[in-house]
């Protein structure tokens, strides 16, 4: 659903139900001393969920942006053998390959629960030719699971962005400063069972950035 609202404010909604077949699971392994990448077709799954968006000009200088959205990943009915589990659920020890479990129920991977952004960009005229402009952008991510048996969650963050600007009529001058509170999180995890080695294996989110920046427009 796209309107138009008092002339001035613009709502996006959608509502939205996906069915996938042989869904796959990308992850890493190590082989002969090698990290090798591994796509998997774990089995059948589905989304589905909602997403709501609203802009508008709250002044003449100030327009603003928010968004946010739900999702819900459900494994279907799919076999599958957890390597991460110490004892398997009849009490015996786990084969190789991992315990025998069905997925049916649990969240599918990489797909967090909820997101949402919220902008801010102001702009005021100086003179006729000369602009200063600040801008805030926030976003938050909701919670999501590492692995196909869910026992790896990635916890709920917020982000901030910050910037300010100066333009004339053919240059601008820019500072930017991103993930402002230095929030660290997860970017990928993977564990030692699904690994194949003694210890697991993640990335991290970018620290604290500043730049700055000068452009010309000839």
């Amino acid at each position: 659903m796209k309107s138009t609202l008092f002339d001035r404010v613009r709502l996006n909604a959608a509502i939205f139900y996906i069915q996938y077949k042989d869904r796959l699971f990308q992850t890493n392994v190590i082989q002969a001393g090698q990290l090798i990448g591994v796509t998997e077709n774990v089995g059948d799954s589905h989304n589905y969920g909602g997403e709501l968006e609203v802009s508008t000009r709250l002044t003449k200088e100030l327009y603003i942006v928010g968004g946010f959205g739900v999702t819900k990943a459900i494994w279907g009915n799919v076999p599958w053998n957890d390597p991460d589990l110490a004892v398997c659920a009849d009490g015996s020890a786990p084969p190789p390959a991992g315990c025998p479990v069905n997925l049916k129920g649990r969240t599918a991977t990489n797909t967090p629960s909820y997101q949402g952004s919220l902008s801010l960009d102001w702009s005021h005229h100086l003179t006729d030719s000369l602009v200063f402009g600040a801008r805030a952008d926030a976003s938050f991510v909701g919670s999501s699971y590492w692995d196909v048996t869910d026992h790896y969650q990635q916890n709920p963050y917020q982000l901030l962005n910050l910037g300010v600007r100066l333009e004339g009529a053919r240059w601008t001058v820019s500072g930017h400063v991103s993930n402002v509170f230095d929030k660290l999180y997860n970017t990928a995890f993977i564990s030692a069972a699904e690994l194949g080695a003694p210890f697991g294996a993640a990335s991290v989110s970018r620290p604290r950035m500043w730049t700055a920046a000068v452009s010309y427009h000839w």
